[in-house]
């Protein structure tokens, strides 16, 4: 049996699930896969840090200033700014799990819509955490459209871009300047700054030219510079800053929503946003429970359920609805943090259920609701 060097750490829990797996390898493999793993799972989690970092301290700013009573237009201007940055780190960190999540599927060697921002956080994060000296990223992300492409070939040229930041003389960490943007064709354009001007990126540049785009170097005063060029995808997709989805219009008079979730703060949010609307919620924690809450309740208009849930699982709760109450199986809406598993990815490929992925903003809930309670019974 293998021993496990994040025993005791906070990675045991993420890595213990793949011990199994490493055993069954060669010894001398085993330590080159599991240094890979640790490496991966400590680049996401210093990744997922920062963000973190500043959107609790804002919030906690937030909460002792309400709780301390202080309230006038300039501290409510204040408030709101801290709240946006909180916001801001948030949807930093939903994007490296998004793209976690994206990658995990078998088809990362399909062309599909991906979020480069998402991409990009990701392949900082392993280039960052690989590094042999320190390493100071400088985002300036922009709102871009997502580009059609198989996102694991992006992942690898963006790693290889990375791998070749121009190292300043003595012990200063290198300043790597990282730009989203879209260019005046509508194409997204990533460009990174400063590379080794004796930096090898053949391969890359095939590469991009095989995904449908092109890899540019051009010489800049602090060296090199190389910009990504990527054609923007085919399908509409949700944009940052975006018009939030007002709140629902209750036209149908009561209307009852069922929340199941094993995660009691995610039922409690669902209810505190659904309520402002007029909508009775009902949480349970447990499917189970729910079932036999249908079996003797009045039919609800809608079933917002977890996907993967430790006793009874979401896919699990729609198979015994489908048999006793089959009108009300067509009324769930999946809500998932994503579908890591082959038996999920099967069975949201069979169902035509609305499906509502995690983490959700309140206008995305809000939508996903009205989009179900609009469908006719």
């Amino acid at each position: 049996m293998t021993k496990d060097p994040a025993s005791g750490s906070s990675l045991a829990p993420a890595l213990g699930p793949l011990l199994p797996v490493l055993d069954a390898l060669r010894p001398e493999v085993q330590s080159e896969v599991r240094e890979a793993v640790v490496l991966l799972a400590a680049g996401v989690a210093h990744e997922i840090n920062n963000p973190l970092g500043y959107a609790l301290s804002n919030l906690t700013f937030v909460a002792d200033r309400l709780r301390a009573g202080e309230r006038s237009p300039e501290a409510d201007i204040e408030l709101l700014a801290a709240l946006a940055e909180a916001l801001e780190g948030v949807d930093r960190v939903r994007r490296v799990v998004v793209h976690l999540v994206a990658s995990s599927r078998a088809d990362g060697h399909t062309a599909r819509l991906v979020d480069v921002r998402s991409a990009v956080d990701l392949a900082i994060a392993s280039a960052v955490q690989s590094a042999a000296f320190p390493t100071h990223v400088v985002r300036d992300f922009r709102a871009v459209p997502p580009v059609l492409l198989e996102e694991n070939a992006l992942l690898r040229v963006l790693r290889e871009v990375l791998a070749t930041a121009e190292r300043p003389p003595g012990e200063a960490p290198v300043r790597l300047d990282v730009r989203i943007a879209p260019d005046a064709r509508g194409r997204v354009v990533v460009e990174v700054r400063p590379v080794l001007r004796g930096g090898d990126l053949g391969a890359s540049t095939e590469l991009m030219r095989e995904l449908g785009g092109s890899l540019v170097l051009e010489d800049v005063p602090e060296g090199r510079s190389v910009s990504l060029i990527l054609p923007p995808g085919t399908m509409d997709a949700p944009r940052r800053g975006a018009t939030p989805v007002p709140e629902l219009v209750n036209t149908k008079g009561s209307v009852r929503v069922l929340v199941i979730d094993d995660e009691g703060l995610m039922t409690k949010v669902v209810e505190r946003i659904l309520s402002r609307d007029g909508i009775e919620v009902v949480c349970f924690s447990d499917a189970r429970d729910a079932l036999a809450h249908i079996a003797s309740s009045p039919t609800p208009d809608l079933i917002l359920c977890d996907l993967m849930m430790p006793e009874v699982t979401g896919m699990e709760f729609h198979e015994q609805l489908a048999v006793s109450r089959p009108e009300l199986a067509r009324r769930v809406v999946f809500v998932t943090g994503g579908a890591t598993t082959q038996r999920a990815r099967e069975f949201l490929q069979q169902v035509p259920n609305g499906r509502l992925a995690k983490p959700f903003s309140a206008a995305a809930l809000r939508a996903a609701v009205r989009e179900q309670l609009d469908k006719p019974v």
